[in-house]
Formats: C-alpha cells, sequence, structure tokens
C-alpha cells in the first residue's frame, strides 16, 4: 500500500493541491479527488490483502500461517493513514501545517497506550490493532479539525458504506473459505475482489449521476 499508493499520491498531491486551490470550485475538485482516490485505497486495501495473505501462506511455513489476520488490519492502517493526507488540505492552504505535529503526537501517544493495554493480551493482533485505531483517530481529528477551517464536501458516509461492504465481504470471504482447497481460496478470493470492484465502480458511477442531476438542476 505505502509503495504503491501512498507514496506517488504523496509526492504529487502537494502541489496539485495548491493548484487547485486557486480555483473558484476548489472544494468541488477536493471532492471529486477525494471520491476517486478513495475508491482507488478501498480496492487496492481490499486486493493487496487478498494477495498478501496468498503469497503468505504459499511461502511461508504453516507455523506462520496464524500471523496472516494481521495483514488487513494493518492495511486498513495505511489506508486510513492515506486518508488523513487529504483531510489535511485545509491546514496546507491556510498554511497552518502545525496542526499536524499536533495530530500526530495525540496519535503517537494514542497508540502507545492501545500497545501498552493490548500486546501483553493479543501479541501482535493487539499491535496491528493499536496502530489502526491510532491512525482511524488521527483521520477523525484531521477530519473535523480541516472542516472547521476549510470545509470540503466529502463524501463520507459513501466512503464508511463503501469501507464497511469491504470488510463485510473479507469476512465472509475468508469464512467460506476457510478448510477449502488451495485453489478454492484462490477462486474465493478473486470472485470476492471482482464483487467489491463491481460494487465500487457501482458506487461510482451512482455518484457521478447524482452530480449530474445536482447540476442539471442548478
Amino acid at each position: 500500500m505505502s509503495v504503491v499508493i501512498l507514496a506517488p499520491f504523496t509526492l504529487a498531491w502537494p502541489s496539485a493541491m495548491f493548484a487547485i486551490a486557486k480555483r473558484d470550485d476548489a472544494p468541488r475538485i477536493y471532492q471529486l479527488v477525494f471520491r476517486w482516490y478513495g475508491i482507488v485505497l478501498l480496492f487496492a486495501t481490499f486486493a493487496l490483502s487478498l494477495a498478501s495473505t496468498i503469497v503468505f501462506d504459499l511461502f511461508f511455513p504453516p507455523a506462520y500461517h496464524s500471523a496472516a489476520p494481521v495483514i488487513p488490519i494493518v492495511a486498513l492502517s495505511i489506508m486510513f493513514y492515506a486518508v488523513y493526507n487529504i483531510f489535511t488540505t485545509g491546514i496546507s492552504i491556510k498554511r497552518k501545517t502545525w496542526f499536524a505535529v499536533v495530530f500526530t503526537t495525540v496519535a503517537a501517544f494514542i497508540n502507545v497506550g492501545f500497545n501498552i493495554a493490548l500486546i501483553p493480551l493479543y501479541g501482535s493482533m493487539g499491535a496491528a490493532w493499536s496502530t489502526l485505531l491510532a491512525y482511524t483517530i488521527l483521520t477523525v481529528i484531521a477530519y473535523i479539525v480541516n472542516q472547521r477551517m476549510y470545509p470540503i464536501p466529502y463524501e463520507i458516509g459513501t466512503f464508511v458504506f463503501a469501507l464497511v461492504i469491504g470488510i463485510g465481504l473479507y469476512t465472509c470471504s475468508n469464512f467460506v473459505a476457510q478448510k477449502q482447497g488451495t485453489y478454492v481460496v484462490w477462486g474465493i478470493s478473486l470472485g470476492a475482489l471482482v464483487l467489491y470492484g463491481g460494487c465500487l465502480l457501482l458506487l461510482g458511477m451512482l455518484l457521478v449521476r447524482k452530480t449530474r442531476n445536482n447540476s442539471g438542476q442548478v
């Protein structure tokens, strides 16, 4: 996730963000960027979680397979951090980037606190959940502060809905794939990926149609 999605976007986004800020319809453009970047993030998180689990099963001894559930949790953590980068648009445009230091400091303390509480009980899973919770809280804080500073009509409800669908499909596919042969598991994973990709594409098309209808009414 970091190499394929996050790093290229992080390099390109700052210059694009300030160029967009000069436009009269900047909030609308930021909304569109979040819409499609969010769809790409969700699909990549789902796909790379499935692919990483398959690679893990293929190239690591069975003794390590119990650690596979950590993979999607870490992938979700990176996804939330990528969303956080979008939600800092306001503080960047308003030249108040010191807020980012506050956000990350708070998230770091939260992460440490969850690590202290969860690692003794759940080991590596506790560490993974600590990271996910810290990044989720970091993203929420950044969203709230930035919306007060520079309101952008992000389609949060749609994003959360798509995220819940992805979590449900991933969980169901893993449940169905239990005690199945290797090729059956691959088939189930591929089917779940195609289904989720179709759901995301449908959501994107519905949002485009909604936008066109609103533009027509205006």
